[in-house]
């Protein structure tokens, strides 16, 4: 499990491969969720998220993404942190508590947003990118002392990132 590929939840393998197709540099990432299978227990829930490298913004695919996504974002010293919003449009709604069953549910609706806007985008993707872990970022940007070792780079295709995401029947064939 030394490849980033096993690191991601996997939820969140459509996206991140997306964004790096289309030339963002993602950081790290979180479904917000548990699921079957997961391979790293989260002790940290609530927030479906992607980190993305400042520098490394394309500005108008960023702006035209929220705009088809509903995702929302703020700037992080030299992050962006890039979010769906859950459960906060809810208010306080029994289905918003961690015990509950339909807990998951929002966050999995963020995801599926995001997945439907990267696919109208897929014709500006790279055929394939190599994407790095976020952990040699912060090695490097925050402390030497950073306690995760880096994973293996994963280098994806944009095959694979169709194969990845769910897409709608009535959605197939659009695009921007």
């Amino acid at each position: 499990m030394n490849n980033l590929k096993d690191h991601i939840d996997e939820p969140m393998l459509g996206i991140v491969a997306g964004l790096n197709l289309l030339g963002f540099k993602t950081t790290m990432s979180c479904c917000g969720f548990t699921y079957k299978d997961e391979k790293v227990r989260k002790s940290h829930l609530g927030k479906t998220y992607v980190y993305i490298k400042y520098d490394k913004v394309p500005l108008v695919m960023l702006a035209a993404l929220s705009l088809k996504s509903g995702w929302v974002y703020q700037e992080k010293g030299t992050m962006i942190d890039w979010y769906g919003l859950g459960w906060k449009e809810w208010g306080n709604h029994e289905w918003t508590k961690p015990e509950s069953i339909h807990n998951y549910e929002a966050f999995l609706m963020d995801i599926s947003k995001m997945e439907r806007a990267l696919y109208l985008y897929r014709n500006y993707m790279a055929e394939s990118v190599t994407i790095h872990d976020g952990n040699e970022a912060y090695r490097q940007d925050v402390s030497k002392y950073w306690q995760y070792e880096p994973a293996e780079p994963w280098t994806v295709t944009k095959e694979e990132f169709l194969q990845m995401i769910t897409i709608p029947k009535e959605f197939v064939g659009q695009t921007i």
